[in-house]
């Protein structure tokens, strides 16, 4: 990464809250501390692309990710992606540094916060968001990138062929085209992502498997539906032995039961998205690996 990359990445960090997020601040970078005594850690919550950061929960939100870490003793810093907090202008003109530059800013924020609170850092992260924090772990920042421990939803590491289709539709679309997303409206950061979004997407997966994972093997465990439409939990699998990815472990579950319509595979990250039972399945695990 170029010299100036990481001179904004840290500038930026001096103002999380800046006008970069004025267009809507209720998808905004976020920490919140929980009111437990003792509090047992800092938790990076990243959402998944064009998905509203806001999805992965609020302190008030029942039933969401960002809930349940902060009633069970977490501070929390849910994070906010270039393309998902201002206009779908910014989507349609994304680029892989954009994402590397507003993930890295936000973990030195969460870093400064786990620090001064004597705790942990974790990490929780659905698809795009798990995508790029484990791509980062892998970059050579001025801070490097570490958690303690990780939660990956849906991870887009091994996304399946089919899934990059999409890049066809780019001689007759141009990379600022946005495609529209088939998630439940409600989830959308925007009508859909554009095709820049995707090139990004893929790309980051590609270095990420030329980094061969080589500090991505924390304990980490995995949630994914065997009939994710775009990620393929057999290549999870086979990458988790090829890289020798030893304290990673999949947890395959369905969203058989989900209220929201039309139901996706590879949305699994409230209670609306799967089960009751499976929620509860859900959150036992991750208390138990933290």
């Amino acid at each position: 990464m170029k010299d100036k990359y990481w001179i904004f990445a840290a500038l930026l960090i001096l103002n999380p809250h800046n006008s970069l997020y004025a267009e809507n601040q209720d998808e905004a970078p976020r920490y919140w501390e929980t009111a437990v005594p003792n509090p047992r850690g800092v938790v990076v919550v990243a959402h998944g692309l064009n998905v509203k950061p806001s999805k992965m929960g609020t302190p008030l939100a029942e039933g969401t990710l960002v809930k349940l870490l902060i009633d069970s003793g977490f501070h929390v810093y849910r994070v906010a992606l270039k393309g998902h907090y201002g206009s779908i202008a910014d989507m349609q003109d994304i680029t892989q540094s954009d994402w590397m530059r507003d993930a890295y800013s936000q973990y030195l924020q969460a870093k400064t916060f786990a620090e001064s609170a004597g705790t942990p850092l974790y990490l929780l992260g659905f698809s795009l968001g798990a995508l790029v924090y484990e791509l980062l772990m892998n970059e050579e920042t001025p801070v490097p990138v570490r958690f303690e421990k990780a939660i990956l939803f849906s991870p887009a590491a091994a996304i399946k062929p089919v899934a990059k289709a999409v890049l066809w539709l780019q001689p007759f679309t141009g990379v600022k085209s946005i495609i529209r997303s088939a998630s439940p409206k409600e989830y959308r950061a925007q009508t859909g992502a554009s095709i820049a979004a995707y090139k990004a997407v893929f790309a980051m997966e590609k270095s990420l498997r030329s980094a061969s994972f080589r500090n991505c093997n924390i304990n980490t465990i995995i949630f994914i539906d065997k009939n994710d439409e775009i990620v393929s939990a057999r290549m999870l699998r086979k990458m988790i032995n090829q890289y020798g990815l030893t304290n990673w472990k999949i947890h395959e579950i369905t969203n058989l039961g989900a209220v929201i319509k039309p139901k996706r595979h590879h949305l699994l990250i409230d209670c609306e998205c799967v089960s009751a039972a499976t929620w509860l399945y859900i959150s036992k695990t991750i208390l138990d690996l933290f």
